[in-house]
């Protein structure tokens, strides 16, 4: 866990260095940047749903679309296509943002501007500053069509510390197959259900 307090500056400035880059190409705008740094305006309060990109998005749409039927939800993607696919839905109650980077005021600067009061992550996105941010907030962190290979479980395996504390204290994780599951469990996961598939439930 210290490791990864030591290593997350780096990591993030990699993601700048990236998002300068694609600005200069014209890929990406200042605005992007200001995204990631937790700088958008939120009407809250507001459950935050994050997914890597296009194919996280349009598994995770029937779950998106039903809470936004109830109340105003962020979405945020990684990739500029995923927040582009999330937008072209014109859900109502849906705000299409690009994820934060994984620090912790980054991650704070969104609990306060959106009012957080639960973070739902898609399949493998387990950011740990992000999440253990939410944990020390006291909000309740969901895990949905959660996936974890044989390669990505070595690695997390290398920290079991962090794994436990991103996974143990988590409210719900519903995997995606059982070996997922499995998985998961070895590194620390209490709250597992069901296996579900969203993306062969709604393909």
């Amino acid at each position: 866990m210290i490791l990864y307090r030591l290593l997350s500056p780096f990591i993030g400035l990699t993601y700048i260095l990236r998002s300068l880059w694609a600005i200069l190409r014209g890929a990406e705008r200042f605005a992007d940047l200001g995204e990631r740094f937790g700088g958008s305006s939120f009407a809250g309060p507001t459950v935050w749903i994050h997914g890597a990109s296009v194919g996280e998005m349009n598994a995770a749409r029937p779950v998106i679309t039903a809470l936004a039927a109830r109340q105003p939800i962020l979405v945020t993607a990684t990739t500029l296509t995923g927040r582009a696919t999330v937008k072209r839905w014109e859900v109502p109650n849906v705000t299409a943002r690009l994820a934060p980077l994984d620090w912790m005021w980054t991650t704070l600067a969104v609990f306060q501007r959106a009012k957080i009061k639960a973070l739902i992550i898609i399949e493998n996105e387990l950011w740990p500053m992000r999440i253990i941010a939410a944990h020390r907030a006291g909000i309740p962190v969901l895990m949905i069509n959660g996936r974890m290979s044989a390669s990505s479980a070595r690695t997390w395996g290398r920290f079991p510390k962090l794994a436990s504390a991103v996974l143990g204290p988590m409210q719900l994780i519903a995997p995606q197959d059982a070996d997922s599951a499995a998985r998961l469990k070895d590194l620390g996961a209490t709250t597992l259900a069901d296996p579900v598939n969203l993306k062969g439930l709604y393909a």
